[in-house]
């Protein structure tokens, strides 16, 4: 049995704090099938913060007008936060959130054979990478640029195209192939470009992916150039996410690439990033792309019908089993 890592922790990030409270619950904590909030407290209390969240801390702690019951009102206030950022989730998510807020609880709600659950618990899993071994976060992280693709198929007609360029990922080695340099001369002509600059590809090493983790292609299969494209980035990320956005932005591009119209640009990652309004966490982290969070994600899968392909696939079956084989040990 493997030991999930709480590690530090966000207790003025309701959207990441939230995270590690389901965490909690899915792995039954408490041995009940439901925590209290008193039981999170318990639970997280010693736990390190981040480092960026200890400088707020220790000014807290250094407050010498504030009693030790104030500071007590303060965390139990930051739990009343995150509390209502779980009721939006189950707001907003409905039939695909496996859980139930009632209350001071969190109930789990799910016996994981219903396949939407199994997505989320997935997403939940690849948005905490940090909290599980080594070996799986490569995998896991793979695994979600697949997962992403079903996503990205219902931004686009059903007779269009959606390949993982990823350099790990089956298109890449059956459609694609595994040199860089030749899957970027075949993605141009398969996008139908005004030019690929095949000289400056060349130039490039023969590993990694440019930066292109999804393309989205609708071919008009004609002797003109020019296509629908759109382009996605995975970040399976806590926070640096952000970061990638711009990876598979068109600009980044110029120097493989002619294409003279726009291009979409998706960002997607497994983090549910908002507020407890629904409104983004941070408008500066989202633009310059279409950032499709957990939320879209699941929105997304639900109107491709694709809950159940996807825990039919094999690298869905094989999280599933090497999740199970996870427990949270408390002190």
């Amino acid at each position: 049995m493997m030991t999930f890592d709480i590690g530090v922790l966000h207790p003025t990030t309701p959207h990441l704090f939230a995270d590690l409270i389901e965490f909690l619950a899915v792995f039954d904590a408490g041995g009940k099938g439901e925590l209290h909030k008193n039981d999170v407290i318990n639970i997280v209390n010693g736990v390190p913060l981040s480092d960026d969240e200890v400088d707020d801390e220790q000014d807290f702690q250094d407050l010498d007008t504030v009693s030790d019951a104030g500071k007590n009102d303060i965390k139990e206030s930051r739990v009343e936060d995150v509390w209502t950022h779980l009721e939006y989730r189950q707001s907003v998510l409905g039939e695909s959130y496996p859980f139930k807020i009632e209350g001071d609880l969190i109930i789990l709600n799910s016996d994981w054979q219903n396949p939407r659950h199994k997505v989320y618990r997935f997403l939940l899993a690849t948005s905490r990478l940090r909290s599980f071994r080594e070996g799986v976060r490569n995998k896991w992280s793979r695994a979600f640029a697949e997962v992403s693709a079903f996503a990205m198929r219902s931004l686009l007609p059903n007779h269009a195209v959606v390949k993982v360029f990823d350099a790990n990922s089956e298109d890449r080695k059956n459609f694609y192939g595994s040199d860089c340099r030749e899957a970027l001369v075949k993605l141009g002509k398969q996008l139908c470009v005004y030019k690929v600059h095949e000289d400056e590809i060349m130039k490039r090493s023969s590993s990694g992916d440019g930066g292109i983790d999804l393309v989205g292609v609708l071919s008009f299969d004609d002797q003109a150039h020019g296509s629908h494209i759109v382009f996605g980035q995975c970040g399976a990320q806590e926070k640096n996410w952000p970061d990638k956005r711009l990876e598979a932005h068109p600009l980044r591009l110029n120097a493989y690439f002619h294409i003279v119209h726009d291009v979409i640009t998706t960002m997607f990652t497994p983090v549910l990033f908002r507020s407890s309004t629904g409104e983004w966490e941070k408008n500066i982290s989202v633009t310059g792309v279409v950032v499709l969070d957990r939320i879209r994600i699941l929105n997304l899968i639900e109107k491709g019908n694709a809950f159940e392909d996807i825990a039919q696939q094999a690298y869905f079956q094989a999280f599933e089993h090497e999740f199970g084989n996870y427990s949270i040990p408390l002190r």
